[in-house]
């Protein structure tokens, strides 16, 4: 009778509830946790869970932990210096292996949206693991030791081929705090590839911070009738400005920094990047030296460079950490202390902008060509060559971006003026063209600068204004 007088809804669904559970079994399986040591042989169980396989048990001998299933297979540790490989779908383990070394992966190649790898590198001691399952399969596997640096890394895509180093990586500071999170999402960014050479890297920053981040390759296959190619790879998002730099042939990388303003309530940091010549490049805005904090990610003394890694956790549109990968020296190499990254000397004329404020320079000797790149009205940066085959970039520079810029090419012979074009907007001078002249006299309307050959070119630019001048 009360049944009836009851519209479907909620009450009826919970007045139904006591009724009905005499009519149900208890469940055969439980979820459960376990610590145990992977050795010798496993014994995996499979189970589908929404039309995907996951692993349900991990057995060793007669001891099955989580839940034993018609479908298994064997697999071995071979010993104590391999490296554990788990990947986890979007609702727990589906696949667990066991490798000598550590596979690469092409780079921006994810497995899926859902699909993440983590990783626990060769041990010195036996593997310990914490295992975590529910009714239906296993959800988390993840070292004992919670204090090895990079535990709780979950990686998108390919697998950094040497264990993350505490030192070696830094977390800024921010409103919600990630790093505190039982998993992170990281991505790995090479720096070393088979197919070709390490030749510049791109920083696009904004008073944000770093927003993206690419990778430039030099290869030169022998296959190819065209003799040497490019190719890039890009990380983040490319918003801001794109702040550039290029290594020649035998240059390589040899420190990497942050770099930050002190006392801001949220520092936004930047990178910094010395080379085996010894040149240094900042990727981020101009900062006044006495406000300037520092923090070393690499040193050529740790090993060699193998890549950069980031957090790319849901609900971090901007890059919030930074580290570095190397491979460490065969030998033992006694740590020195590492000097700071020198800093840019201060000018006065850098005040007249309003921060954040990006600045550049280069020597205008012994050039041999000059590359303009603009973006539709505006010149937005130089690429100067020179006849040692170095090159220097002025300016914001757009290497193979989304962004597609034209490019004016000039030749430059001895005794030649570069001159630079302004056109004034809102108050403030815009460069709109660059060119090389001879004693060619302007119009009298045009405002320009010109740089003659020897001095040192200066660049300070923001959104809205660019400000050049010698030295």
């Amino acid at each position: 009778m009360i049944w009836d007088c009851i519209s479907p809804g909620s009450v009826r669904s919970i007045l139904a509830l006591p009724a009905t559970k005499h009519l149900w079994s208890a469940p055969s399986v439980t979820n459960g946790t376990a610590t145990l040591s992977l050795n010798c042989e496993l014994f995996l169980d499979y189970t589908h869970v929404m039309k995907q396989r996951y692993v349900c048990g991990l057995g060793q001998g007669d001891v099955v932990n989580g839940h034993k299933s018609e479908c298994s297979t064997a697999i071995s540790v071979p010993s104590s210096k391999a490296a554990m490989i788990s990947t986890m779908d979007i609702h727990g383990l589906s696949r667990l292996e066991f490798v000598s070394e550590v596979p690469s992966a092409e780079p921006n190649k994810t497995m899926s949206d859902t699909r993440f790898r983590g990783v626990v590198y060769p041990q010195t001691e036996e593997l310990r693991v914490d295992l975590k399952w529910d009714v239906f399969k296993i959800f988390d596997i993840s070292p004992c030791d919670k204090s090895m640096s990079g535990h709780e890394f979950l990686w998108s895509s390919t697998l950094p081929p040497f264990r993350p180093s505490a030192d070696s990586f830094y977390d800024w500071p921010r409103h919600v705090d990630f790093s505190t999170h039982a998993q992170r999402l990281m991505e790995y960014i090479p720096l070393q590839s088979k197919e070709g050479k390490l030749c510049g890297l791109t920083a696009f920053c904004s008073n944000a911070g770093i927003v993206g981040i690419g990778t430039h390759f030099l290869s030169c296959s022998p296959h190819s009738s065209r003799g040497e190619s490019s190719f890039s790879h890009w990380y983040g998002r490319q918003q801001g400005h794109p702040i550039h730099f290029r290594l020649g042939r035998q240059e390589t990388i040899s420190s990497v920094s942050v770099f930050w303003e002190r006392d801001d309530y949220l520092p936004e940091p930047y990178l910094a990047v010395t080379t085996s010549k010894d040149e240094i490049y900042f990727l981020g805005p101009y900062i006044e030296p006495s406000r300037t904090c520092t923090k070393s990610l690499f040193n050529a003394d740790h090993g060699d460079l193998q890549g950069l890694y980031y957090d790319k956790s849901p609900g971090i549109t901007r890059f919030t950490s930074l580290g570095s990968i190397y491979q460490p020296h065969r030998h033992t190499v006694p740590r020195q202390a590492i000097s700071a990254i020198p800093l840019r000397q201060h000018m006065e004329v850098i005040d007249i902008l309003n921060p954040p404020r990006f600045f550049s320079q280069a020597p205008f000797r012994h050039v041999r060509s000059l590359v303009a790149c603009y973006l539709e009205s505006r010149c937005t940066g130089l690429l100067l060559c020179y006849h040692d085959g170095t090159e220097r970039i002025l300016g914001q520079w757009y290497e193979d971006t989304d962004a597609r810029p034209k490019y004016e090419t000039s030749a430059f012979r001895d005794g030649s003026i570069l001159r630079f074009y302004f056109a004034n907007e809102n108050g403030y001078d815009l460069l709109i063209r660059v060119r090389v002249v001879q004693d060619a006299a302007p119009q009298a309307d045009e405002r320009f600068c010109d740089m003659m050959d020897g001095d040192e070119i200066y660049w300070l630019f923001t959104n809205y204004a660019d400000v050049i001048f010698g030295g």
